[in-house]
Parts: C-alpha cells; structure tokens; sequence
C-alpha cells in the first residue's frame, strides 16, 4: 500500500510529486497518469497554440523556491532577450519548459510514475482503492490532480461537419505547429495556400495560433467580440491575501461561484500579443472578422465549410481551427465519486472541500475541480503552489528537521484565513 496516490501527472501532479519526494521525503507515492511522460497534456497544448512565453511570472514554476527558475536561467547561461519579458519576468516557454526536465530529470520524478488510467476510485475508513485497466493500486491518501482535457468546448453549430475540416485547438488531432517559428521571430514571406485557414476565438490560444499560421499563409480569425487586452487571465488580487481573504470569508458558495466569474478574464490576450495581432492585420496576415457563428455547412462534399455569421455575412475556410477553450464539465472522475460516495457538492456538482483540500479524509482534491475553495487561479501553476500550501500540513508535523527546509517556507507559510 503506498502512502499516497496522485491522479494525474500534469503540471499539479508533477508539483506535488516533487513536493512529497525531495522535500518532505515521502517517496512511498505513485502518480497515475495516462501518458508515459510527464507533463504530456501541457506540452501538447502549449505546442498547439504556437506559446512563445507564458502568460503568468517566472515565480510560478516547478520548485518551491520561487526564484528557481531565474537561479536557473543564469546558471545554464540562458541569453537574457527572450528568456524573460516584461511584466513580472514572463519566462519563455523554451526555457519554462527546460527548467520542468530538469528537475524531472534531477529528482528522478519518473521513478513514482505509473501509466494506467484510473477508471474508479473507492473509499474506506482505512485505505483508498483506485482501479485501473492494470489492476487496483493501494494507498492511504489520494489526490486528484486532474486536468481539462475532457472539457473541451465545442459549439453546436460545428457538430456534423467533418473532422479532417474542423478540429479543436487542443484536440489530439489537431495538426501541431512546432516546426514553425514562434510568434515574434522574424516572418516569412505572405503567401496564399489552396486550404483557407479559419481560427474561430479571439482568445489568447487563437491569436497566437493565427499569428504563428500567418507566417506562411492568410489566415482569418474570428471572434465575437473585438479583441480585448488583460494583463493575465483572472485578476492577480486573488494570489495575494487581499481578495483572497475576502473569497474565503463569504460562507454561501452561489456567491463565491460569482466571484470566480467576475474575476476571469476569458477571450483575452495580454499587451506583447496585441502589438504583433495589429501589425499582422495591418500587413493582410490576419484578416479579422467580428461576430458570432450561428451555423456552418459544407458547400458541397469535400468542398469548403460556409459559416454564417451573426451580422449575416459568410465566412469560407478549407479547414476550421476551434480556439474555443474549455467548458466548466468537472472531470467524470470527479463526477462519479461525487454520486457514488454521496460527497459534499455545490449546486453545480463541485466539491465542498475543507481547508486542507480534502472532499473525504482519505481523498484530496487540487486544480479546477477545486475552484470553491482555491478561488479563480485554482487550475493555473500558481494554483498548485496555493493548493501545496493546504495540503502539506496533512503530512507533515513539526520538527527540528523543519527548519532545515529553506525555500520550502513558501509553500509552509500560514494559509490565508
């Protein structure tokens, strides 16, 4: 029997891996993925939208010194242009992702991983059951540390057309663009191809693909609303204590699920992307068009895919690319033991937690599914960092050897209450 069981190996999975490992050494854990490598999920969905440098501070990253990423960018002598940029040191994916490797590789993180999908969880008073195509894993404690790749938001207008036509941003299928250059190097030379590009979403995910597509192509984006420009994309006050506080003082959940929504910022891009958006349709790249997709139909077999817009104009595309991001559907994970193990849930059928994270003494939960508690930045990396704060104290108890642990200060700190 293991002493803890970890559902997921993305970026909150990961963290908590080597959060458990190297710096409170409880090597006894597992993490169950589906995906033979760590980190899988981001990776692809990162690849996908063509991200040159992540839209969050250099202090959220892998380790728990939040300098670490820095130390390291200046020990592997990381060119200073382009590693980070303004504001708050935004590292590039290049180097965010080297960092992630290394400490992969350093830690030796694969050791804990075990690939099986976990198809069911049971509890009891003493243990936790989790059942896979591979057999049943033991544990004392489970978390789950899952992700969205479930919850991809798909209109109703695009049901029907055929796949090799349209295809989400961040569907498996979805042709990648990591041999291109990233957004921002140098462009290439204009030139129209056969197969019309259509990016519909005007987020940050479809601009940066629009931007990378139009170093060789045309490309048409459209979006219901015209672009609008945030810093990040929930409102930063919720890191810090000052919204936090207030978020965990409001006792009736309808009014924390408000807050939440007020303070996400869906459908927009940050300042670097706005400058490179606007030059690209100053130079014909990006051909913009606003309004919403009421219907699309194919013109004729194999032809091209009409969309009809809100303002009635049409739209043709060869080949449809949804940059519609996700829906709020909870993991069926979630979902099951929620019903099956009668747990506290919301209206909406989210987890009631406690202040530690826990839905049941023997389960934990972390990322999106976890939002009533963690607040609106609950699925983003800082997400996992606040999360590590509640769950620590369940395996740990002090110590002299406490005091030893340095950095680890910053995710030992109190809680805001």
């Amino acid at each position: 029997m293991h002493q803890v069981l970890i559902v997921g190996g993305g970026i909150h999975g990961t963290f908590l891996s080597h959060l458990l490992s190297h710096h409170l050494g409880i090597t006894d854990h597992v993490v169950v993925d589906r995906y033979a490598e760590p980190l899988h999920v981001w990776n692809r969905h990162t690849t996908a939208c063509g991200m040159s440098h992540l839209r969050s501070p250099s202090a959220h990253n892998l380790e728990v010194d939040y300098r670490a990423l820095r130390k390291y960018a200046a020990r592997e002598n990381w060119p200073a242009t382009g590693a980070f940029v303004p504001p708050y040191a935004r590292p590039s994916l290049a180097l965010f992702n080297d960092h992630c490797r290394a400490i992969i590789r350093e830690r030796g993180l694969e050791r804990f991983r075990r690939r099986a999908t976990v198809e069911a969880i049971r509890l009891h008073e003493d243990r936790v059951e989790a059942i896979t195509e591979a057999g049943v894993l033991l544990a004392r404690t489970a978390i789950l540390a899952l992700g969205r790749e479930h919850a991809l938001c798909v209109p109703e207008w695009a049901a029907g057309l055929p796949e090799g036509r349209i295809t989400h941003l961040f569907s498996p299928y979805c042709p990648q663009v990591d041999s291109m250059q990233p957004v921002g190097s140098a462009q290439s030379d204009t030139t129209a191809v056969a197969e019309d590009l259509v990016i519909v979403g005007g987020g940050v995910s479809g601009v940066q693909r629009a931007l990378v597509e139009s170093q060789g192509r045309i490309v048409t984006l459209v979006t219901e609303k015209p672009i609008q420009v945030r810093r990040f994309d929930s409102d930063p006050c919720y890191i810090g204590p000052k919204c936090y506080q207030r978020f965990l003082a409001e006792p009736d959940y309808v009014s924390r699920r408000k807050m939440i929504v007020e303070a996400r910022y869906p459908g927009t891009i940050p300042e670097d992307l706005a400058a490179p958006l606007q030059r690209a349709i100053e130079a014909g790249r990006v051909n913009l068009v606003i309004g919403r997709v009421e219907m699309a139909a194919m013109e004729n077999p194999g032809g091209y895919v009409e969309l009809l817009l809100s303002s009635g104009s049409t739209v043709s595309a060869g080949r449809v690319i949804l940059a519609t991001g996700f829906g709020r559907a909870l993991p069926p994970l979630v979902q099951q033991l929620g019903e099956a193990a009668c747990l506290p849930r919301h209206v909406d059928g989210f987890p009631i937690l406690d202040h530690n994270l826990r839905w049941h003494p023997r389960l934990v939960v972390t990322g999106i599914p976890a939002e009533l508690e963690l607040g609106p930045s609950a699925p983003n990396i800082v997400g996992a960092i606040n999360a590590a704060k509640r769950i620590v104290p369940l395996f740990t108890r002090p110590s002299p050897q406490a005091a030893a642990w340095g950095p680890l200060v910053r995710v030992l700190e109190p809680a805001v209450t």
